[in-house]
């Protein structure tokens, strides 16, 4: 392995600092794992990025991509496996990659994505400790690392009440009679009144919180809600039995299954715009 610096095109960059770290495979099979098989050299590419929505909704992972070339780039990009919303974003930065003039082959690409704790505290000062980053071993494996997005809200004083709106199939549907939230050893079972309900104030500071629900005839559970989001007064549920609408659909990455999928919209009067959770794996029957 040798590094080196290559002319690398920014321009789909974003207006943020993110270090961006070379470890290149010059046309050796040390890089990789892939016995004898020669790499080609990549001497050109776009930075990869985590996507935002997926930031947002906190999807990671690992995605696996068989891609052949033509001597010069990619020919044909397959996925193999990963998250469809990282696959698409991996997938869409090979085709960038410009190599060296090589003999057409075939090689299996890596790209991980990992997202950095941040932590809020009640006056709103945020950080991770951690700038984003980008590690290249190209072309063998990619590793992109970014800070959890979240909004962050000033607690307000007094109770903290929330709103729940149910919409399925873009219709109004009754809230649930109570929800439960639970973070660590905590957890509290909440009467919802009015189509509201009262966060105790322990919650607001808690990192990781869990919300859950019985609506209709069905078992809602969320994770990995920050507890900064209980300050933002106005939640709507969204839930489908086919497919999201149009305001919605952006949001879903292809090959969802959305009968098991929650959209958890947050709003307040203090924050525009509000921001949109997606859980691919929150809702099922209730037993």
């Amino acid at each position: 392995m040798s590094a080196t610096r290559r002319p690398w095109n920014n321009a789909h960059a974003r207006k943020a600092h993110v270090r961006v770290l070379f470890a290149l495979c010059l046309g050796t099979t040390i890089c990789t794992a892939q016995s004898n098989t020669t790499l080609p050299s990549v001497i050109g590419a776009s930075v990869p990025f985590y996507p935002r929505i997926a930031q947002q909704a906190h999807i990671l992972g690992v995605v696996r991509l068989r891609v052949s070339t033509d001597g010069k780039q990619a020919s044909s990009v397959e996925v193999e496996s990963g998250p469809p919303m990282l696959a698409k974003a991996a997938t869409d930065n090979v085709k960038t990659w410009q190599f060296e003039q090589h003999t057409p082959t075939g090689f299996e690409t890596i790209f991980r994505y990992s997202l950095l704790p941040s932590t809020c505290d009640a006056k709103c000062n945020c950080g991770s400790g951690k700038a984003d980053e980008v590690l290249l071993h190209l072309p063998a494996e990619v590793e992109v690392s970014a800070k959890e997005v979240f909004v962050c809200h000033r607690v307000r004083e007094g109770p903290l009440v929330v709103k729940l709106t149910v919409k399925h199939d873009g219709k109004d549907e009754p809230p649930p009679d109570q929800v439960t939230i639970s973070f660590d050893s905590h957890s509290a079972q909440l009467p919802v009144r009015d189509g509201s309900f009262e966060v105790p104030p322990e919650f607001v500071k808690a990192d990781e919180v869990t919300f859950a629900a019985e609506v209709g005839g069905d078992h809602i559970r969320i994770t990995n809600l920050r507890g900064t989001m209980f300050s933002m007064e106005d939640w709507t549920l969204v839930l489908a039995e086919r497919r999201f609408d149009e305001d919605h659909r952006w949001v879903i990455p292809k090959g969802t299954d959305v009968r098991s999928s929650c959209i958890l919209e947050f709003e307040s009067q203090d924050a525009d715009p509000g921001i949109e959770v997606f859980d691919p794996n929150c809702r099922s029957k209730r037993r």
